[in-house]
């Protein structure tokens, strides 16, 4: 018998559990407690931000105090050792915004 791999095993929990609860508690919970994080994250750095954007991202324009998005994103990224990724690499309407994913692990 071949050995059990992690993709059957996160198959069978979800054939198993596949209830509003367990959704709402792995998943939901875990995306607005990322989200509440994102906008505290645009709080401290004086960002704009839409409060009902929606999506797996967070797109914020940066204040006038930088120069551009690059000035600030390298800022954090040698102050605190964190990556925001800077919205011009989406293209050049992004050129003073930044983008926080929902998606990395908190």
């Amino acid at each position: 018998m071949p050995a059990v791999t992690w993709v059957q095993l996160a198959a069978a929990e979800a054939m198993l559990n596949n209830t509003d609860e367990w959704h709402r508690e792995n998943n939901i919970q875990n995306y607005r407690r990322r989200r509440d994080i994102a906008e505290e994250i645009m709080k401290v750095l004086d960002c704009q931000f839409d409060p009902n954007q929606v999506g797996m991202f967070l797109w914020g324009k940066i204040p006038e105090k930088y120069a551009d998005v690059e000035d600030l994103t390298e800022k954090i990224l040698h102050e605190a050792r964190v990556f925001i990724t800077p919205g011009f690499i989406f293209g050049t309407n992004g050129k003073r915004y930044i983008r926080i994913s929902l998606c990395a692990k908190d």
